[in-house]
């Protein structure tokens, strides 16, 4: 059975780990599919040419894999729907704004007031879009940064944990 190690953060050498440790660290999110591993004989790899491992949690367990059936909230949903949050949130701003200046074009219609009315609005939804996103996606990131610190907090308790385990006689 080959074991495997990986560097952390802090340039210290982690393991060696099963190919049952490493699967656990795979079903958990904790490490990913490209994170650089190195074998007990010297070579390195990535994770997804382990053999063996799934990186499919849902056949696992038969359950969809999206994180609401995790009771114990030991895997962060939010790191996996905030991309969909933010391609909804730019659909719903680009709609807004398609709405704002087919609104505008329709208020130059009416009148000779309605036409300088109609370029304001259409300007001033123009310059409001891309701040609208701009401050949701900052809002976005700064949720992503809060989950990612107690992910990375609980990957080096772990790892230190088991370094620990090992090394006592």
């Amino acid at each position: 059975m080959t074991n495997y190690f990986f560097t952390g953060g802090d340039g210290k050498k982690r393991g060696p780990y099963n190919e049952q440790h490493v699967q656990e660290l795979v079903t958990r999110g904790l490490i990913g599919a490209n994170t650089p591993l190195e074998t007990d004989t010297g070579v390195t790899i990535v994770t997804r040419q382990v053999p063996g491992l799934n990186f499919d949690a849902a056949s696992t367990s038969g359950i969809p894999n999206i994180g609401f059936f995790d009771f114990g909230f030991t895997r962060f949903i939010t790191n996996t729907w905030i991309s969909i949050i933010w391609r909804i949130a730019v659909a719903l701003v680009f709609v807004a704004w398609g709405l704002w200046v087919i609104g505008g074009l329709f208020a130059m219609t009416q009148n000779a007031d309605g036409i300088l009315m109609g370029i304001g609005m259409i300007l001033l939804v123009t310059i409001i879009a891309p701040i609208e996103l701009l401050i949701i996606r900052i809002v976005l990131e700064f949720v992503i940064v809060v989950f990612r610190i107690e992910t990375h907090q609980r990957t080096i308790k772990e790892i230190l944990e088991r370094d620990e385990k090992a090394s006592k006689p």
